[in-house]
């Protein structure tokens, strides 16, 4: 994670560490995830499409498939599977300090294989106590920021609140 950020900021012409100190004791969850294979009926996934809410996803990648993306022409696509490589997602927070320029893709997964697929992503996020917003050398009087500050843990917080809430028995 580390190391994806000082190339984020050097894509940036920022210092090579400038994203560092805002990770350096980073909020990282794992999540075990078990799709059964189709097939789905209509409107029904793997997992729903949605955009990661951090700063990064990694994904190592595997030959069942089953994620895909929605690109800028505004149609899904097959993830490519290379063999001992990574998928990177950039999440929410990585849009917000850079005002787009890095985008949040939507995602989703339907798995076709006919076996069980199993992913393990890991969510690479900011300390709870940091604020981020949008960096003064992505945005300008053309292009103003599109996003309030967010603090990190109180966004987390109520992230964590909505999807993983009590049903009233």
């Amino acid at each position: 994670g580390h190391n994806l950020l000082r190339l984020f900021a050097l894509a940036l012409n920022l210092d090579e560490e400038f994203f560092l100190p805002y990770h350096d004791n980073p909020h990282i969850t794992w999540r075990t995830m078990r799709y059964y294979p189709g097939p789905y009926a209509e409107g029904q996934h793997g997992t729903a499409p949605h955009t990661d809410f951090g700063t990064l996803t990694i994904l190592a990648q595997d030959d069942l498939g089953g994620l895909e993306v929605f690109t800028r022409s505004r149609e899904w696509v097959q993830a490519p599977f290379i063999p001992r490589s990574f998928v990177i997602n950039i999440g929410d927070l990585m849009a917000c300090w850079t005002n787009d320029l890095f985008t949040s893709t939507p995602h989703r997964v339907l798995n076709h294989s006919g076996r069980d697929r199993y992913s393990i992503p890991m969510f690479y996020n900011p300390e709870f106590d940091t604020v981020v917003e949008c960096l003064p050398t992505c945005f300008d009087e053309s292009n103003p920021s599109r996003y309030d500050p967010i603090h990190y843990g109180r966004y987390i917080e109520g992230i964590y609140s909505r999807v993983f809430s009590r049903v009233p028995a």
